[in-house]
């Protein structure tokens, strides 16, 4: 009796030891070919690692920036796996520089203007921070749209004196620009009923009346002013030449000078000399290398299929790919361009 419950215990013993010996590994053990161990956490390693998810400040919902930065997300998305951009909606490009600055966003849309004055330093940025930012893209370019409706009378910017002018909320670029056209024009603001309807709502108000006129800045043949002129013909006020002149001054000579075509939109029966800006992609310098190298490449290999999307984009091509401010380019995307031969 004695021999039996010792050899139990023996068993009993071994079996323990047993155990505490696959509880110390860790890691499950299964039998591999040929009776070899494989260690299935090595299996687990080598799946593919999953997208970041990275917000794309633009401005208001509805606006032109938002559309444009819901289509550029939805193309980058669609031609890499690295990041999964998705359009935020946000007070407009002033916010958008400190969403991207204090991380809240990884990615935004400015104005080369705002961008420049950010990185600078000046008008309103008199932050440090500001000097992290890095450009990515160019991503389109805005003509200045300063509508009326056709049946208003109104033929120059001179014939705005004492009206109703809607130049945007008083925290976005758009207004800051507005103000310096309205300087420009060697008139002050006291001189307009000013009105400051963010962008998403300015062709409501244009149609209803609430103002005579609106400032934005739009590509040619923008789909809210298209849609406007449908109901209602419109008129583009031309930004004479000497007007631009000191406009540009103030700005820095961030802008160009261009033309909308007659006949763009419904009630606008000659050329529009105005403000030609540029827009860009930009983040913080901290910014994952490999998503911003496949954002650039995504946006610049793709830009049919954005045309397609947003006829804003047809206009840009590949002797714009270089174009930008004076600040520095993030590494990611100066990586792309020197592997396609823009910059060595």
């Amino acid at each position: 009796m004695m021999k039996k419950f010792s050899a139990f215990i023996l068993v009993f013993a071994f079996a323990l030891s047993m155990l505490a010996g696959c509880a110390s590994s860790g890691t499950p053990a299964t039998s591999g070919p040929a009776g070899t161990s494989t260690d299935t956490s090595a299996a687990s390693s080598s799946a593919p690692a999953k997208a970041m998810n990275w917000s794309l400040a633009t401005s208001s919902s509805g606006s032109s920036p938002y559309m444009l930065g819901s289509i550029i997300s939805n193309v980058v998305n669609e031609h890499q796996d690295k990041v999964a951009l998705s359009a935020q909606v946000s007070a407009g490009f002033n916010e958008n520089l400190n969403l991207v600055t204090d991380g809240d966003a990884k990615v935004g849309l400015g104005t080369c203007l705002d961008l420049a004055l950010a990185y600078t330093q000046k008008e309103g940025f008199e932050d440090e921070k500001f000097k992290k930012l890095r450009r990515i893209s160019l991503y389109s370019i805005e003509y200045g749209h300063q509508i009326v409706r056709a049946d208003s009378g109104i033929k120059t910017l001179n014939d705005l004196v004492g009206k109703k002018v809607n130049i945007n909320t008083p925290s976005s670029v758009t207004a800051t620009r507005n103000k310096m056209l309205i300087a420009g024009m060697d008139r002050t603001l006291d001189e307009f009923k000013i009105f400051e309807i963010a962008t998403s709502g300015a062709m409501d108000g244009l149609r209803d009346k609430t103002f005579d006129a609106t400032f934005n800045g739009m590509s040619v043949g923008n789909s809210s002013v298209t849609e406007l002129a449908s109901q209602i013909p419109v008129n583009l006020l031309d930004v004479p030449q000497d007007v631009f002149d000191k406009f540009n001054e103030l700005a820095g000579g961030a802008f160009g000078y261009g033309v909308i075509p007659a006949g763009s939109y419904n009630g606008q029966d000659a050329d529009c000399h105005t403000w030609v800006g540029y827009n860009m992609l930009y983040c913080r310098d901290d910014a994952d290398e490999e998503a911003i190298y496949q954002i650039t490449k995504a946006f610049w290999e793709n830009l049919q299929e954005l045309a397609i999307a947003d006829t804003g984009f047809a206009i840009l091509s590949e002797d714009m790919i270089t174009f930008g401010p004076d600040i520095p380019l993030h590494p990611g995307a100066e990586r792309y361009l020197k592997e396609a031969g823009y910059i060595k």
